[in-house]
């Protein structure tokens, strides 16, 4: 797909209220084969234009982490997590929420332990 076109295709997925893709909502979105160079080469150019940013493995986000308030960010790595073991419980490290609640002195700068039911 062109990146002009893939790109309007993100734009009216976000303004729909999807923040987060996986892979396999991106091929439905950008309506091409779910595996394959087409849907990678896509998404390469995505992200080197700045419309998508890489998360974590098989995650992006629409825009750039700069986009993101920093009062936001967490809530949005939380939804980047749910994407990445989607259908799996997935559950917060205490020392993670304890230290959100400052019940812990440690402070983690923009790092989250979760774990899931979920197989890699």
């Amino acid at each position: 797909m062109r990146l002009d076109q893939a790109a309007m295709a993100i734009r009216d997925a976000t303004e729909k209220g999807i923040r987060t893709y996986s892979t396999g909502d991106l091929a439905r979105i950008l309506q091409e084969p779910r595996r394959g160079p087409k849907l990678t080469g896509t998404i390469t150019r995505l992200v080197n234009a700045g419309y998508l940013t890489r998360v974590m493995r098989g995650v992006y986000i629409a825009g750039g982490v700069s986009d993101i308030p920093p009062a936001r960010r967490l809530e949005r790595l939380r939804e980047a997590i749910g994407v990445f073991r989607r259908h799996e419980l997935t559950i917060e490290a205490l020392e993670t929420a304890a230290s959100q609640h400052g019940v812990v002195s440690q402070y983690y700068m923009r790092k989250v332990s979760c774990i899931t039911t979920g197989r890699s």
